[in-house]
């Protein structure tokens, strides 16, 4: 009965959230907090009651803030649930924030090619300064309510960014270096006047940076020596002197103990000392790099979890980890400023442990909360959670060489002293973090070989041609790209028994942007008209096997294609698919016509994030397509001519296949930066969003293993190989958190934070894919409004459901996937019948796992995806990414997708209609390109041109 009771309680929960989000729209995340029931704190609107009679208890414990110690009229607020007790003006109208200037507008990274005597060649060192604006551009242009896309445009060409008062003026560093050291060049070159060296190195706009290369020759030494007094950066910001220092540049005996100075000294891949984010951090820390380094890395956050899953870098951008990884920071930092450090181990005390995971949940002062008297005695009790004791137990520390002598500092405790420590050591100090003790991603495609006889003994035949392991700490801001190379060959004298189509594939994944490639082996098809000449790659998945400290290893899957289908897959495969085997209707499915089933053009780029994304990240993702554009522009000429792609693609036009070759790599590779452009895009704003939300809910939220995010540009080529679909998704494949509920907060907070983050993304799926695009995408949230919108009811199905279930009127293919979900522990929630979206049935649910509450949305195809189509030839997609590759080349920072969307906008609706009907006129295309690029020169480029002088050279 008390099992039924809170089962109902929670679906109550769930349609009420589900029904308002679906008729209101995205809700931004503040407001999520009105929905979420009445088991959870939330703070109170403005018009909450009197300020003095509350304010006092915003301090208070929270097992002291109980409602029946205030008087009655205090427990409830106008609109507000029964007992809740509030803060008066907890919740104000948002303020407009104006850009303030920053604490360190200034900063300089330093990097030399050596430290030590041994590794110096022929007395020569190479030194990096890079001088950088810390400041986010000021000018943003301001839109009225409801303005179009020409109104944006215009908004943005108005800006100049010559005049951003964020821009740091007339920037010089100077420099005094060490007797017997000779500068033997520097670029730029340097002014030398009263033994000081001075760069001119002009403005620097708003996240810009400007570097400085210095080679100099420097005198044999056995000891630690400074080269330089440390260079200084100057510049004018809004009319106000700003200054950085670099740290000096040393050179360090070549060794401690008996040890190579070099080994405490190397960049690894938890404490990556030569990451690009870690040296800009690094070189705020002087003149004193230890104290410091330590100071700041002290200051992060703890968050309880165990061994290294995010390493320097994400521990930076999440500005929290746990104690390995605040120890990975610290000496990251450390060995940047080329101070020796290792790391130590040891087990904490329960006590020690439980203050770290108390001190995971600050005050909150603006919300006190609520308890409900019938959950009275389940209230969240972190502190003495088995868990979270034992990771926090499992303790890491850094010992710092600094004046001939190692010392101990402990960034995991915010009041920690150099030279204090909390716990024992146990074994030898440490290098490197030992790889047992690292998260790691197995990246796998597993396929599905089919042939008549092999089929009849042993049904599918599996293999996997491509996998590999990574570190997750080496993933951070570090997206994978899959692809295949795909061949193809035909009968060399035409079908005179059968015919025949014999495809090849490849796939390799790549690291980044410049990364490594990993190439799979290759496998092959055969597609027949003769049933027993029939060898079919019938489907083949991505499949992420994420491992953890403790060598639990969870499985994730994500479909590639499928030319079976789960619907039969879950059927008497056996006795339904072999008589089909022989029929008109598969032979022309695996026959010698079909097309291969991934082609050269999809590009999928996977993000894992083990850690929260940096804001400045997301923000430079897009300028990556910036290093494709000169090629994107060289191949314009090449797309004009190219005459009829459909010739080229049936091999009757042999001299144009070395540039197609060209044209297609660089589409692809615009494609690709696009991707991962959407990609950072979502999770950065999910970040945000999960924050304010977690804030709002009174819970702890932050990612214990890696996230998933998949964003793939495919083309879907059938039969008539001209007539191709563009398919743009995003698919969250993993994207749970880790949620705790605030000491003395109720227990339900946990699952309820869950179920709104997760209708939440999906709705913020949605926007940024129609942000980024300018069209509107198909995705589970968006097929449920429009089951609202038609009227069609939602039914609930749990495993009491099924028999009442099995009646819907929906595809099986949906059917199979929710049966197994719901056998699997989880319940759903989907329209009574397929709903209409651009006047084709579809179908898309909710799938609530109960026992976390945690929330998603699924597709047909069994993807949690936002989904764009769009049926255009091949040709009209080749001048679609050379068109927002342009327009991405125009603005830095937020207009490029103003730009982009102008683009896509104008050409999918005035151009890629009259394209359709074509028939392969290249006059049409080469007109439409002509048309597109006077568009942008016209309409969108002028004021990129007064803003960046050498792009408008580039083009022109």
């Amino acid at each position: 009965m008390r099992n039924s009771r809170i089962r109902n309680q929670f679906i109550k929960i769930v349609a009420s959230i589900l029904i308002v989000a679906l008729i209101c729209s995205p809700i931004p995340p503040k407001g999520w907090a009105s929905l979420v029931g009445v088991e959870i704190a939330q703070a109170a609107p403005a018009s909450a009651g009197p300020a003095s009679t509350v304010l006092s208890n915003a301090t208070l414990p929270l097992e002291q803030a109980k409602p029946h110690a205030l008087p009655p009229e205090l427990t409830k607020q106008p609109g507000q649930p029964a007992g809740m007790l509030l803060e008066a003006e907890a919740r104000q109208t948002e303020l407009q924030h104006k850009l303030a200037t920053l604490v360190n507008p200034i900063s300089i990274s330093r990097m030399q090619s050596a430290y030590t005597p041994e590794l110096i060649l022929s007395n020569i060192l190479a030194i990096t300064l890079t001088v950088t604006n810390n400041q986010p551009p000021a000018i943003i242009p301001q839109l009225p309510p409801g303005a179009t896309l020409t109104d944006t445009v215009q908004a943005w060409q108005s800006v100049d960014l010559r005049n951003d008062p964020n821009a740091i003026h007339n920037v010089l560093l100077v420099d005094s270096f060490a007797s017997g050291v000779v500068i033997a060049s520097s670029m730029p070159r340097a002014d030398y006047r009263n033994e000081q060296y001075t760069w001119n190195l002009g403005d620097i706009a708003p996240l810009d940076s400007v570097t400085v290369t210095i080679v100099m020759q420097v005198p044999a030494s056995s000891g630690a020596v400074s080269l330089d007094t440390g260079a200084t950066a100057w510049g004018t910001l809004q009319d106000h002197v700003v200054s950085a220092q670099a740290c000096p540049i040393m050179l360090l005996s070549n060794a401690i103990e008996g040890q190579s100075v070099n080994a405490y000294l190397r960049t690894t891949l938890d404490a990556g000392s030569a990451d690009e984010y870690v040296i800009k951090r690094a070189g705020q820390m002087c003149p004193d790099p230890v104290a410091k380094s330590f100071e700041y890395v002290r200051s992060l956050g703890y968050e309880a979890y165990k061994g290294s899953l995010r390493g320097a870098r994400g521990t930076l951008w999440s500005e929290a980890g746990n104690s390995l990884d605040k120890s990975s920071l610290l000496i990251a930092t450390l060995r940047s400023n080329g101070v020796p450090a290792r790391y130590r181990h040891g087990t904490l005390s329960d006590e020690r442990a439980q203050e770290l995971i108390l001190s995971m949940f600050p005050p909150k002062p603006r919300v006190v909360g609520y308890f409900p008297t019938e959950v009275e005695a389940q209230r969240a009790d972190p502190a003495h959670d088995p868990k979270l004791l034992a990771e926090a137990k499992d303790h890491w520390w850094v010992e710092a060489y600094q004046n001939g002598t190692w010392i101990a500092m402990d960034p995991s405790f915010s009041y920690a002293a150099p030279g204090q420590t909390f716990t024992q050591p146990e074994g030898d100090s440490l290098i490197e973090v030992p790889d047992q003790m690292r998260h790691k991603v197995t990246v796998s495609l597993k396929t599905e070989r089919y042939d008549l006889l092999t089929y009849l003994l042993a049904r599918f035949v599996y293999v996997t041609p491509l996998t590999t392991t990574f570190n997750t700490a080496e993933l951070v801001g570090q997206p994978l790209t899959f692809k295949q190379l795909v061949s193809t060959q035909h009968p060399p004298f035409g079908c005179l028994i059968y015919c025949w189509t014999h495809f090849t594939y490849i796939p390799y994944l790549r690291m980044g942007d410049e990364g490594w490639m990993i190439q799979g082996e290759p496998y092959w098809e055969l597609l027949s008209d003769y049933p027993f000449g029939q060898f079919v790659i019938t489907a083949e998945w991505l499949i992420f096997d994420v491992r953890d400290a403790d060598g639990n290893v969870t499985t994730y899957t994500r479909e590639i294609a499928d030319r079976v289908g789960i619907a039969a897959r879950k059927g008497p495969l056996v006795s339904d698919m072999v008589p089909e085997l022989l029929t008109g209707q598969v032979m022309i499915t695996f026959g010698p016509k079909a097309p291969a089933l991934v082609n050269e053009w999809d590009t999928h780029a996977i993000y894992f994030n083990p850690s929260l994304i940096s804001s400045e990240y997301a923000a430079h993702v897009g300028e990556n397509l910036l290093a494709v554009s000169p090629r994107i522009l060289s191949v314009q000429p090449i797309v004009s001519g190219l005459g009829s792609l459909f010739a080229v693609l049936e091999g009757q036009a042999l001299d144009l296949l070395p540039k197609m070759e060209i044209v297609t790599e660089v589409a692809i590779d615009s494609g690709q930066a696009f991707n991962r452009m959407q990609g950072a895009t979502f999770v950065a704003l999910s970040d945000q969003a999960s924050r304010e939300v977690a804030d709002t809910s009174l819970v702890r939220s932050y990612p214990d293993s890696p996230r998933i995010t998949m964003v793939s540009s495919v083309i879907s080529r059938t039969e008539v190989l001209t007539q191709a679909v563009q398919l743009q998704l995003m698919d969250l494949v993993h994207n749970s958190l880790r949620v705790i509920a605030y000491p003395g907060q109720v227990k339900s907070a946990e699952p309820t934070y869950r179920l709104t983050r997760g209708m939440n993304e999906a709705f913020l799926e949605k926007k940024v894919g129609e942000q980024l695009t300018g069209e509107t995408g198909k995705s589970g949230a968006g097929v449920l409004q429009a089951a609202t919108a038609q009227n069609i009811p939602l039914m609930y199905v749990d495993l009491n459901q099924l028999e009442q279930f099995a009646q819907l009127p929906i595809s099986q293919q949906a059917k199979a996937r929710i049966v197994d979900a719901v056998t699997q522990g989880n319940a759903v929630l989907v329209p009574e019948r397929m709903v209409l979206w651009n006047g084709q049935p579809t179908i898309a649910w909710w799938q609530i796992n109960l026992r976390t509450g945690e929330v998603i949305d699924v597709s047909e195809d069994g993807t949690h995806q936002w989904l764009v189509i769009a049926a255009v030839s091949l040709k009209a997609f080749l001048i679609i990414s050379i068109g927002i590759g342009i327009a991405i080349l125009i603005e830095r920072m937020r207009m490029w997708e103003v730009a982009a969307r102008a683009t896509w906008e104008y050409f999918w609706k005035a151009k890629a209609p009259a394209l359709q009907n074509a028939a392969g006129d290249p006059n049409a295309y080469r007109q439409a390109l002509i048309d597109t690029k006077n568009y942008m020169r016209n309409t969108v480029w002028p004021s990129a041109c007064d803003v960046n002088n050498w792009l408008c050279k580039v083009l022109y």
